[in-house]
């Protein structure tokens, strides 16, 4: 089986994630990378949401990539919104995961060309990181968006949140305060 080419990605900010959904045609894309902005899941995880795990105003999925289950509470109007999709635009994920990757990627590609925005560090992936930065920004808490993210440490979220050694350095010693 080919191996897809792993590509650095970059999170977006909110427009961009608007702009670029707004310029996907393919339903089922536009609803897999719409999850993942919204709840964090990766693609390989949205793939696996049925009607069925939306149960009262949960979703539960396993994640295929670490095995872990994950439990996202709803709000009546968030499951109503996704059952609503899922029904109007019969969205079934039939495809293997590779192949269905390829044609997200495509698919921002091309969306990000029709919007005027460099696609070279654009992925599936920057919406997960889009969901992790957002609730980063809000919270200021880490752990939080670690166990929302389902990571098994907290490195692994720092990198996806961009907190590298310059800014450990950077913020080591706040040199805010002087004594005589």
């Amino acid at each position: 089986m080919e191996k897809m080419a792993q590509i650095k990605t970059r999170e977006l900010n909110t427009e961009e994630v608007i702009e670029i959904l707004e310029n996907i045609p393919q339903n089922d894309v536009r609803f897999a990378l719409w999850l993942e902005a919204l709840m964090g899941f990766r693609i390989s995880d949205t793939m696996t949401l049925t009607k069925e795990k939306l149960k009262y105003n949960n979703i539960m999925l396993k994640e295929k990539k670490t095995g872990k289950e994950n439990r996202r509470e709803l709000t009546a109007e968030q499951r109503e919104e996704i059952l609503d999709y899922m029904l109007k635009y019969d969205i079934k994920f039939d495809s293997s995961i590779e192949t269905f990757s390829r044609k997200c990627q495509r698919a921002i590609k091309s969306a990000c060309e029709k919007i005027g925005l460099d696609s070279s560090n654009i992925s599936t992936h920057s919406f997960r990181k889009y969901y992790a930065t957002t609730v980063y920004s809000d919270s200021k808490d880490i752990l939080l968006v670690s166990k929302l993210l389902n990571h098994s440490n907290v490195a692994i979220t720092q990198r996806y949140l961009g907190i590298d050694k310059e800014s450990l350095k950077k913020y080591s010693c706040l040199n805010t305060i002087k004594i005589k």
